[in-house]
């Protein structure tokens, strides 16, 4: 396991701003970015980032595709 740094990053959709915690990791020239949680779209009610262990999962390209359109 591996311990990882998060941050918030501010996404824009259309006119509505969300707020997500993610975890970058680079694999060979590119850079992958990791959504850990999903934090709401109020800016002033934000928590902090947090380090935390994470073990990998590998998902097929079928349960990817159900877990990206819900």
């Amino acid at each position: 396991m591996t311990e990882h740094k998060t941050f918030i990053r501010k996404i824009k959709q259309g006119d509505k701003i969300r707020y997500a915690e993610v975890w970058n990791e680079r694999q060979g020239k590119k850079v992958i970015q990791h959504h850990v949680r999903y934090l709401g779209s109020d800016p002033t009610n934000l928590p902090d980032p947090s380090s935390f262990d994470i073990e990998k999962v590998h998902f097929g390209y079928l349960a990817q595709l159900i877990i990206t359109h819900l």
